[in-house]
């Protein structure tokens, strides 16, 4: 969501490029965090949730005669709809388990060929659900159950890291060309992300 945001940013003229990438930088350790209540608390928050409960609120102001206020509904209601349509398009891609990838198990003593097909497999994966988060949820399932290993549950994270800059790439396709500089530098600087931790 929040790449897709700062690619609109970017479009309209409200960031530079130099401006997103940091924000862009920045998304990529604050998505983290997710990992981390799944594997401390075992859920997630759906910020879709009380997408309808912000576009009640925002929506009355948008009669407002103030245009202070009429702002703050655009906001608002730009973001409830945001988180709407990022919900809807997880909604209606595939609904993957541990089961469905149980096969892996037999590419994970392969060494180094493992190591690059769970990239693979978790870049392709991301791309599948449309969320790095429902990815990651996924990963640490398939770890926790003894499907995988550490190593290439690692790996599968790394893939996630590039297969989640599809969203913003996607959201660039119709913005300016700063908007696709934006998008493509996300992309650029996860894959050297990862290049760096294979060869570390």
């Amino acid at each position: 969501a929040t790449t897709v945001m700062i690619v609109s940013f970017v479009n309209a003229g409200l960031l530079s490029l130099v401006e997103s990438i940091g924000v862009i930088m920045g998304a990529n350790i604050g998505t983290t965090i997710t990992a981390w209540l799944i594997s401390l608390l075992g859920f997630k928050v759906k910020i879709a949730s009380i997408a309808l409960p912000i576009i009640a609120i925002g929506f009355p102001m948008m009669f407002s005669s103030k245009s202070n206020i009429k702002s703050w509904a655009e906001v608002l209601i730009g973001f409830a709809l945001l988180f709407m349509g990022l919900d809807a398009l997880k909604g209606a891609v595939p609904n993957l388990g541990p089961e469905e990838l149980n096969f892996l198990k037999s590419y994970a003593d392969m060494g180094t060929i493992s190591l690059l097909i769970f990239i693979g497999v978790g870049t392709i994966l991301t791309l599948v659900v449309q969320s790095s988060s429902a990815a990651m949820a996924l990963t640490l399932v398939m770890c926790y159950e003894g499907y995988i290993p550490f190593e290439l549950a690692a790996a599968m994270v790394l893939g996630e890291n590039i297969g989640t800059t599809i969203t913003a790439n996607l959201a660039a396709l119709v913005g300016n060309v700063h908007a696709k500089r934006a998008a493509r530098a996300h992309l650029i600087f996860n894959i050297f992300g990862v290049i760096w931790m294979i060869f570390a």
